[in-house]
């Protein structure tokens, strides 16, 4: 089966074969493919399309994907392939490790301040999970796009 996606993504088929597969499967197909089409430069459309009907694990697959294969271009472009990969991805999995340390040590506080207790289903609790879960990753994530934008797209559309 992975075989098959690395030909269809050498193809620039980029949805997948409609072949039996576990949830498992798909998602690790979905991945290959992710990895594929971005050797490649394109597809993202497709893909994310996949990730969609996938579902969740499909968006959870990209979200973990997509990021690391795109530093592997920033690192290309800045010329430093070869050289200093060691670096951007040392830095990179540490500032994924403190995020993961920092979102346990403040979220499950912050959770428990806000009213939930693990097993409740009471509407505090609830509100407070979706706080928690859905609205603050929205609002960090949109923070980062500002800044990228702030100190790095604008800078260099002005030169």
């Amino acid at each position: 089966k992975n075989n098959l996606v690395l030909a269809r993504g050498a193809q620039r088929k980029y949805d997948l074969p409609v072949i039996k597969m576990t949830q498992v499967e798909r998602s690790q197909l979905l991945h290959t493919l992710a990895l594929t089409a971005i050797k490649q430069g394109g597809a993202g459309d497709t893909i994310r399309a996949e990730a969609r009907q996938q579902g969740a694990i499909g968006h959870y697959v990209v979200d973990l994907t997509l990021p690391s294969a795109l530093l592997a271009g920033v690192i290309q472009r800045a010329g430093h392939a070869g050289r200093a990969e060691g670096a951007y991805f040392g830095w990179w999995n540490f500032a994924t490790k403190l995020n993961l340390a920092l979102a346990a040590g403040v979220s499950l506080p912050a959770l428990q301040a806000l009213g939930y207790a693990p097993g409740s289903r009471s509407e505090d609790a609830l509100s407070a999970l979706t706080l928690a879960y859905c609205v603050l990753p929205c609002v960090l994530k949109l923070a980062a796009c500002a800044l990228l934008y702030s100190f790095w797209i604008r800078p260099s559309e002005s030169t």
